[in-house]
């Protein structure tokens, strides 16, 4: 499969701009918002057939910071 690079890059940087260590209630809900941008995304690139538990996960992330916090090992 030919994925645009420049497509791809900004694919990437949609995934990977939302981060910081102590995240308000504003950034979780703005993360929420790219990583479900971010899915819909990379169903349009690569299909749904290559969506994994992986991503799928990616949608519980918000939801488990808000319940137990950053995970320390990945800030």
């Amino acid at each position: 499969m030919h994925v645009c690079q420049a497509e791809f890059n900004q694919h990437w940087v949609l995934k990977n701009g939302q981060s910081c260590r102590c995240p308000s209630e504003q950034t979780l809900d703005q993360a929420d918002n790219a990583i479900r941008a971010f899915i819909l995304k990379f169903t349009e690139i690569f299909g749904q057939t290559e969506l994994t538990p992986n991503i799928h996960m990616l949608l519980h992330i918000t939801d488990d910071i808000r319940r137990f916090g950053p995970s320390p090992t990945n800030w």
